[in-house]
């Protein structure tokens, strides 16, 4: 059976005919037998990880680091609305270092007045890290707080010791 097909009715079909054949095709890269696999250590490849051997006859050690800690952890806020929970923290660390595997150290004493405000920044103790801030990036409350802080630390370290 012949049916003759003239005019839009022939366009339609011939387009639908194309739109079939040509959503059936499949893309296939133009050299794939060129491609090889690298194993871990051919040149050109970075695994991440770096592994320096220590010099021989040196001890390997631990650091200890404490952070001296100003107020209980808190909410800080910025200027622009964002916040930030940690605790004040000063400049100075105790820090002592000892031989792999030895007892945890006696840290040394802290200092009379720990620095809370230096170059317009103070430090805060968020997520495990020591974070600087700058002051007048702190909400109104926050920086009269440091201040209250601060003010409490030389007047405490003013004060003569007591036997």
């Amino acid at each position: 059976m012949d049916i003759p097909m003239k005019g839009p009715l022939a366009t339609i079909f011939i387009g639908m005919a194309l739109i079939c054949v040509s959503s059936a095709q499949m893309v296939v890269p133009g050299t794939p037998g060129k491609f090889k696999p690298r194993s871990i250590g051919d040149g050109g490849t970075n695994s991440g990880v770096n592994v320096i051997p220590r010099e021989q006859g040196k001890p390997a050690t631990a650091r200890y680091t404490t952070h001296i800690t100003l107020s209980e952890s808190r909410i800080w806020s910025s200027t622009d609305g964002k916040t930030l929970t940690g605790k004040l923290i000063a400049f100075e660390d105790l820090v002592a270092v000892t031989p792999q595997g030895a007892a945890q150290p006696v840290m040394p004493p802290p200092p009379a007045k720990p620095t809370v405000i230096r170059d317009q920044k103070v430090r805060l103790f968020i997520n495990q890290k020591a974070v600087e801030v700058p002051l007048d990036r702190l909400v109104q409350s926050d920086q009269e707080l440091i201040a209250q802080i601060q003010a409490g630390i030389a007047k405490k370290a003013e004060k003569p010791p007591t036997p």
